[in-house]
Order: structure tokens, then C-alpha cells, then sequence
């Protein structure tokens, strides 16, 4: 069996420990780990100032466990000097852009955070780093991501950060670590020699219980067009179940949600939002804290909310232990909480129905949920702007977005800021737009209400000013086809207003009828000239 294969079939039947440890274990064995399956993370701005891809912590702790490298730790803020955060935090990531990279483009001109982007895995590195002080070497497996590298050319930046592969850092080794000395990572003062428990999440061990952090996570109720939710029933204790996972370092609740979802479900969403539902505090026992490897005082659940955009086909989705999975009644889901007892979290489960009862109750108010928040007229209804406006305006932004309802957004927003907002971009456009353009127009105008006069005498004009832009492509006896070959708008004129040196089309010359188009006295003047000037 090679290394795809055992990676592979990890992806399938453990979590994303297990691919990490299996790679880590391929990483030092005579096997080579292959780049050929892909994950994928969010990306986000981190308090760093550094822009991140979001990459899952037990990812990291599987390749670690698999290492044997003498005074390797775990990457840990204070270890890796960065500033603004706890420094016990393990913060698994990819570097995207750094902090001056993030200043040069402008961070809020950065519109993809918060956007999925895929990488590959690729071998296992040892490296001497030059600008982390206090570490003498780094191991980091080093990525390979092709829309990484598309999005920072398309801010103007080099096609890797600082011209180095894009990796994640999953050990460290700091100077002197295995010296006897204050920098040691041994337990010196026992005589036992040992290496210290590796890092956890949370606070360190031996915190006062009511000194601990909590664990912040998400719950995600996805919605479809139909204002279903997506969910399924826990394998545990049988009741409704939706998709939900710890919030990472450096996102906020919304965020988490999209990825959670994504990761778990294959589900793309967008429009997150918090719902009014306080966070419900999950107590943790001393036994679960020491079974996570996580010392927490326990889990503090989020109840966020999202719009479906679509379902990805993917294979290597992180663990969620719910059968029956797919799109719910609101009311279905609130009936089947409702009637259910003995829950393994009954604070959550508490929290899970004031959530659902929420949805139901907003439905019902029939507020239609805003794609776009933050413009001026969020959640404000329709009716509130004229029909003819918000048609005009949809119209205007489908040049931008081929969403009707991404479209009358902006437009009610503009309209909302200036209610004539469309009437004077229509005449910036008509300003803007060529005079014969304008004149072509007006000719097609006058041809549709039946004002042949007006439209003749506007294309004898036109003709006259420039025949070489017209071919005649269809010569009838009594109309002749016309078209404007810049612009190519056709009509059918009165053959008298065609000069002789309009040239005829190489198929209209063919054409049965051009015996009676030369029968008439004009075309018999200018005949030759006509079809000598063939385009």
C-alpha cells in the first residue's frame, strides 16, 4: 500500500487527526505523502495584522504525534512571538499575506475574506527559520495551492509570500531547548528527565475551574429558498441535530458557521447572521477536559443562521455524528425538540429550540432575509420604492450580478440614498452614449410604430454621411435589408434612399430577388457599381 492510498482512506473513516498522523507517519518512513487530494479553509484577518487560511488544529496535532524529533513542540503563539493573543494558543494556519502585504493592498479592500480556498498537502520540511526569535528550527509541511497564488497576483503581490512555498508549521524547536537551562522543556526540578505533557487547548493545567475559558462554538441553521433548515438526529441521544463546530482563532460567529458547515456538510452558505438567542454555557467535567486534551471550563454555544448557496460533492468531510440528514420544516424540527427528553446537553438542547421557535416566528413575519447586509435599506420591504424604479434598477445592476435579488438590493439601497438615483444614470447614459447610436435607435423606433417616413429620412442621413459602414445583405424588390456594420443594426429601407456605391453582401448577391431589385430604374443606373463593391 503507498502513501496515497493510506492517506486516502483516512479521509473516510477518521477525523482529521488521523490524516494528519497518518501523514506525519508517512512523512518520516520511506513513503512520500502525495499532494493529489485537496482541504480547504476560510480565509481571515488575523489580530496579527496577517492574512490567514483557517486550517483545523487536529490536523497539525495528528502530524506532530507522528513526529520523534527531540525537543519539537507544538507551534504555540508565545512560542512563534505572536503578538496580541494568549500565548498558550494554537493557532494552526497558512500564511496567505503578511502584515505589510495586508498594509500595501489595504485590508478592507481584501473582499475574499471569509471565502473557501483549497490547497494541497506536500512533503514535510525541516527548516532553519531567520525571523522568529528564539527558534532554531521549524518543521512545516509545505502546501500547494494554485487559488492562493491567483489571489495575491490579483492584488498586485508576488505569487507566494515572501517568495516561500506556502506551508503549515507543525512543530518547533526553540534554541538551547536541549540544554539544562531556562529554556528547557525538561523537568528538571523531578530529576526524572521527561519531557513535559504536550500542549493543549485551553488554559493551563492546574487552573481553578472558575478560572477556566470557555470553548466558543456555533450551532448553523441553513436555509433554503423554501426557508427549510438542514439537519438530522444525533446518533447519542436521538434528537433533531444541525451542524456546528468551535469558533477558530481570529473569526467571528458567522464565519465559523460557513466553515463549520461547509466542513461537516459540503454545504457553500452565505449571509450569516447571530440570532437573538443568548449563548448557552455547556459545564465540563474534570474527565471530559483530560479525555479532549482541552481545558476548558466547558462549551459556550452561538446560534447563527445562513442562506444556501449550493452543495459541494465532497468526500473528506469532518466527522458529524447525525444520521438522517436533510432539509427540515422549521416546524417539524421545533415539534420533534419539543416532544423529546433525556438530552445528553440539555442547556444547548434548550437554547437549539428557542432557536427554532425564533425561525418559525420570523418566518412568519414573512421579512425576507437581506443578501447583502450593511446597505441603506436593509430589510426594508418593497413596497416601500416604486415598481418602476426597482424594475429599472434591476435592470441597471444585472450588468454586475446575474442574481435578481443580489440586483434589487443594490438597487433599493441607491434608491433609498437618492430615489432618483436611476433616472439620472439613464440620462448620464444617454449623455455618454454616440450620436449615432442615439440615431439609430431613433430610426428603430420610428420603424416599430409603423413611422416609416421619419425612420427613411433619418437612414438617408445616416447613409449619405457614411455608406461605407452599410452593407445591403437582403435586396427586395420593394424593401431592401440594411445593416450598420459597426453597430450591426438592421432595417428595411425604401431602395430609394441607398446610394449605388452601398455595397451588396457576397450571399445577398445570390439572392433570387436581386433580378427585381435590378429591374428597378434605379438599381439599373448603379447596378454595376452595387455589386462591384462587394464586401
Amino acid at each position: 500500500m503507498d502513501g496515497l492510498s493510506v492517506l486516502y482512506q483516512s479521509t473516510h473513516s477518521a477525523p482529521l487527526y488521523n490524516i494528519g498522523n497518518a501523514y506525519g507517519w508517512l512523512a518520516k518512513s520511506s513513503k512520500t505523502a502525495s499532494a493529489e487530494y485537496h482541504l480547504s479553509g476560510r480565509l481571515y484577518l488575523a489580530k496579527s495584522g496577517w492574512l490567514l487560511l483557517s486550517v483545523p488544529n487536529a490536523l497539525v496535532r495528528g502530524v506532530f504525534d507522528a513526529m520523534s524529533h527531540a525537543g519539537a513542540e507544538l507551534p504555540l503563539a508565545g512560542t512563534m512571538n505572536v503578538p496580541n493573543v494568549d500565548k498558550e494558543l494554537l493557532n494552526a494556519h497558512i500564511s496567505v499575506m503578511t502584515a505589510a502585504d495586508v498594509e500595501a493592498v489595504g485590508a478592507n479592500k481584501i473582499n475574499e475574506r471569509g471565502h473557501s480556498f483549497k490547497y494541497s498537502l506536500g512533503p514535510v520540511k525541516e527548516l532553519t527559520p531567520n525571523s522568529i526569535d528564539g527558534v532554531s528550527k521549524l518543521w512545516a509541511i509545505q502546501i500547494s495551492s494554485p487559488e492562493l497564488s491567483a489571489l495575491r497576483k490579483s492584488y498586485g503581490l508576488s505569487a507566494l509570500p515572501k517568495d516561500e512555498p506556502f506551508h503549515i508549521t507543525v512543530a518547533v524547536r526553540r534554541k538551547n531547548v536541549l540544554r539544562e537551562n531556562d529554556v528547557s522543556k525538561f523537568d528538571t526540578a523531578s530529576g526524572r528527565g521527561e519531557l513535559k505533557a504536550a500542549a493543549h487547548e485551553g488554559a493551563p493545567w492546574g487552573t481553578p475551574t472558575d478560572k477556566l475559558p470557555w470553548r466558543e462554538r456555533v450551532e448553523v441553521y441553513a436555509h433554503d429558498p423554501k426557508g427549510r433548515i438542514y439537519g438530522g438526529i444525533w446518533n447519542t441521544d436521538k434528537s433533531f441535530a444541525v451542524p456546528g463546530g468551535g469558533i477558530d482563532q481570529g473569526e467571528d460567529p458567522g464565519q465559523a458557521a460557513i466553515r463549520e458547515l461547509e466542513e461537516e456538510t459540503g454545504i457553500r452558505a452565505t449571509n450569516p447572521r447571530v440570532l437573538p438567542i443568548a449563548p448557552v454555557d455547556n459545564a465540563w467535567s474534570d474527565k471530559h477536559r483530560q479525555e479532549k486534551q482541552r481545558n476548558f471550563a466547558g462549551s459556550r454555544t452561538h446560534f447563527v443562521a445562513v442562506d444556501i448557496i449550493n452543495k459541494l460533492r465532497r468526500k473528506n468531510l469532518d466527522k458529524w455524528d447525525a444520521d438522517q440528514r436533510k432539509m427540515y420544516d422549521p416546524a417539524t424540527a421545533e415539534k420533534m425538540m419539543a416532544n423529546h427528553t433525556n438530552f445528553m446537553a440539555p442547556s444547548v438542547a434548550a437554547g437549539r429550540l428557542a432557536a427554532l421557535r425564533h425561525i418559525i416566528a420570523n418566518a412568519a413575519k414573512k421579512t425576507a432575509a437581506d443578501l447583502l447586509p450593511g446597505g441603506a435599506a436593509d430589510n426594508m420591504p418593497d413596497s416601500d420604492f416604486p415598481k418602476k424604479e426597482i424594475a429599472l434598477g434591476v435592470a441597471d445592476e444585472r450588468e454586475h450580478t446575474n442574481n435578481d435579488q443580489i440586483a434589487k438590493e443594490i438597487a433599493k439601497d441607491h434608491l433609498q440614498e437618492d430615489p432618483a438615483y436611476y433616472e439620472k444614470e439613464k440620462l448620464n447614459s444617454v449623455r455618454k452614449t454616440p450620436q449615432i447610436i442615439l440615431q439609430l435607435r431613433a430610426a428603430k423606433d420610428h420603424s416599430d410604430n409603423k413611422r416609416y417616413d421619419q425612420k427613411n429620412h433619418i437612414l438617408r442621413q445616416l447613409i449619405t454621411a457614411a455608406p461605407q459602414d452599410w452593407v445591403v445583405d437582403d435586396p427586395k424588390p420593394y424593401h431592401i435589408g440594411i445593416t450598420h456594420a459597426p453597430t450591426k443594426f438592421k432595417f428595411h429601407a425604401d431602395p430609394k434612399i441607398i446610394p449605388p456605391v452601398v455595397p451588396v453582401s457576397k450571399a445577398a448577391s445570390q439572392n433570387p430577388y436581386i433580378a427585381q431589385l435590378f429591374a428597378t430604374p434605379l438599381i439599373q443606373q448603379h447596378g454595376a457599381s452595387m455589386l462591384n463593391a462587394v464586401s
